[in-house]
Parts: structure tokens; sequence; C-alpha cells
């Protein structure tokens, strides 16, 4: 499993994490990137964190790279 973090303090809503892979990252209400349900293992006002299985890593890779302000952690 590849674990998936997003700062959401740091999150600038731009969307880009989420357009590139909707299949792990999500907007919430305001716009900010989450971890979709299927994979949330916790939430907070801070951080979303989640596990995808190694199938998504690239995915999941691909919106962090893309996220322009570093919000995004894939271990």
């Amino acid at each position: 499993m590849v674990k998936v973090k997003v700062d959401r303090e740091l999150c600038i809503a731009c969307g880009t994490c989420y357009s590139i892979c909707p299949d792990v990252y999500e907007s919430d209400d305001e716009g900010k990137s989450r971890i979709v349900a299927k994979y949330l293992k916790e939430q907070s006002d801070k951080y979303s964190i989640g596990e995808v299985g190694k199938e998504l890593e690239k995915c999941a890779r691909d919106g962090a790279e893309s996220c322009a302000v570093e919000a995004i952690e894939v271990t």
C-alpha cells in the first residue's frame, strides 16, 4: 500500500491534483483537495490521509507532483 497525505491548510484549491487523478483526489465544498472516501483513513481540517494500492501509485504521484504548493505527500 502507498500512503497519501494532503495538507489541507497548504492546499490552495487549484484543482490540479483531482483533475489529474480523480481516482485518488476529490474536491470538498471549499474546493480543497481530499482523499476519496474509498481510500480515506483519516480526515481533519488539517489533513486528509489515505492508502491506495500499487495500481494507483503512479496516478497519486502524478497528482502530488502537479501540486503548485507541494501540499501532497506520497510515501
